[in-house]
């Protein structure tokens, strides 16, 4: 059942005010509508409050501080803080839904901040309370936050395929998830070289989402598409796709990934030549960007040093790469590391420096613990042309 019926079913079954507002405006964020959703969540914890309903407040307290941050990415701050205040409040009462949902935006609060284990640990707490709550909704969507791990993340690629699988066999039966599933192996596939089989399965994943009226994960799923044709090296099929998310997503006004759109777009352009609109696209990124945000950092530091390479200017383009070599060992994203050390080795290329070597050699390296095999061939390639 979607948060929409969800919302009718309370108010069939007359369940209190308060509940229904909450609901409501849990279904309006997922349907993008952010401003609405405000206006519904903000009325649903007044009421619970007049109420002396703590479940319904808490509730509705998580998702606002949720849709504030989804509009500007500097909330993610406050949005631990009333996450983290909920779990206080509520453990004691056994609140699994509150802490379900509490805990789950506590992951989400950790996944953008690129805190890895702060993440899973936040997750995997979640999911207990979303059973022990025997939400089959909330236990779905915290099972597809795991996604991004695998995706973008440190999970191995074909521990990616096994956890696909793992998703369709416990809940294939629910609408939606054998989809989710096919969009998570398309990840995957698309990192093996199966790009035929990737870019189909992910256009049936984003139908099936239009179709749901998720219209927040439909705009944040050209991510997606971008994810497989940067792989491919379809450049202007991604960037078509995230050209329609970036519009859909500043026409909601949902900031959180508008930066991570804005520099798909640079890196999708700057593959096809157009340097002035990949450095304005360099400059929108990191103006939407939350301060806490590295790995938007280093994607930006490595874009601006393909672009200034493109330009000739090795020097600066240098510096940029170095910058995203040193932020990116920071965390966990061996692809983002790994890319920034191809990055460099073709700069140094460029220069007549022997360092080109070791820096391929650490590119390559990132991209078998991954399990890319799509990306070792890059590296393998790229070293063989001046062997």
């Amino acid at each position: 059942m979607n948060l929409f019926g969800r919302a009718v079913e309370l108010v069939a079954g007359e369940a209190p005010r308060c509940l229904i507002w909450v609901h409501f405006g849990e279904a309006l964020k997922e349907a993008d509508e952010l401003t609405r959703a405000r206006v519904a969540l903000e009325e649903g914890v007044g009421l619970a409050r007049q109420a002396g309903d703590a479940h319904a407040e808490w509730l509705g307290r998580v998702l606002l501080a949720h849709v504030h941050a989804l509009q500007d990415p500097e909330a993610t701050e406050r949005l631990l803080e009333v996450a983290t205040s909920a779990v206080a409040a509520r453990e004691a009462a056994d609140d699994h839904e509150v802490l379900a949902s509490a805990w789950a935006r506590i992951a989400s609060a950790h996944n953008w901040r690129g805190e890895r284990s702060e993440y899973l640990q936040a997750f995997e707490r979640a999911l207990y309370h979303a059973r022990q709550a025997g939400s089959l909704a909330l236990e779905v969507t915290l099972m597809g936050m795991r996604a991004p791990d695998f995706i973008w993340g440190p999970g191995v690629v074909e521990e990616g395929l096994r956890y696909a699988d793992e998703i369709d066999e416990r809940l294939g039966h629910v609408p939606g998830v054998q989809q989710f599933a096919l969009h998570l192996r398309a990840h995957m596939q698309a990192r093996l070289g199966e790009f035929d089989v990737a870019l189909e399965a992910m256009s049936e994943y984003r139908r099936r989402l239009r179709e749901l009226g998720k219209e927040r994960e439909y705009a944040n799923s050209g991510e997606c598409v971008w994810d497989v044709c940067l792989w491919s090296g379809s450049w202007q099929q991604g960037e078509a796709a995230m050209r329609e998310a970036y519009e859909l997503m500043e026409q909601r006004g949902n900031k959180a990934y508008l930066s991570t759109a804005a520099i798909n777009l640079g890196e999708a352009v700057v593959r096809q030549g157009r340097l002035d609109e990949a450095e304005r696209l360099c400059e929108v990124g990191e103006e939407l960007r939350a301060s806490d945000d590295v790995e938007a950092e280093v994607r930006l530091s490595a874009l601006r040093a393909r672009v200034r390479a493109a330009r000739g200017d090795i020097v600066r383009a240098e510096a940029h790469a170095r910058r995203a070599v040193e932020l990116a060992a920071g965390t966990d994203y061996l692809e983002l590391a790994a890319d920034a050390w191809l990055i460099l080795a073709e700069i140094l290329r460029a220069k007549g420096d022997a360092e080109e070597q070791s820096a391929a050699a650490q590119a390559l390296r990132l991209y078998e613990q991954k399990g890319n095999l799509v990306g070792a061939r890059r590296v393998r390639a790229f070293v063989e042309t001046h062997a």
